[in-house]
């Protein structure tokens, strides 16, 4: 069974736009811009859309190479909220319940104060980017 790619494409893109809009949105409402840290995905999400919305309407070498960037940085930025978030909230929980074991600790930090998952988010929005990057790139290969 096979995908026409103008549909898959479609999808992409709708995809792209929903989780950058929706993410963005968030992160302005919740006021996640106190650091450079905190900014960093409202950048990248930015920049991304600037940048997806150029190679959609105009393809070129150098724009699809700045897209592939773009979302890797995408990628990488989702792990290291996940670590951030993650970790604060382990030295939360340590701090308001020594007497937890490492694990519990842990465990306890996934449904903490910081939501550890949400920069998955980022994680998905590059992969997605990347996927419609390479469906642009070879269209001829898809059948």
């Amino acid at each position: 069974m096979s995908i026409p790619s103008n549909r898959f494409a479609r999808l992409l893109t709708f995809a792209i736009a929903f989780m950058a809009l929706g993410t963005t949105s968030e992160l302005i409402l919740i006021g996640h811009y106190e650091s450079a840290w905190q900014l960093l995905p409202i950048v990248l999400i930015g920049i991304s859309l600037v940048v997806f919305t150029v190679i959609s309407i105009r393809q070129g070498q150098l724009l699809g190479y700045i897209f592939n960037y773009l979302m890797i940085a995408c990628v990488f930025a989702g792990i290291a909220g996940f670590y951030l978030h993650l970790s604060a909230n382990m030295e939360f929980e340590a701090e308001m319940r020594p007497t937890l074991d490492v694990w519990s600790v842990l465990i306890e930090s996934f449904s903490g104060a910081i939501p550890a998952l949400a920069p998955g988010s980022m994680i998905v929005f590059g992969t997605i980017g990347y996927a419609y990057k390479i469906l642009l790139f070879n269209k001829s290969k898809i059948q």
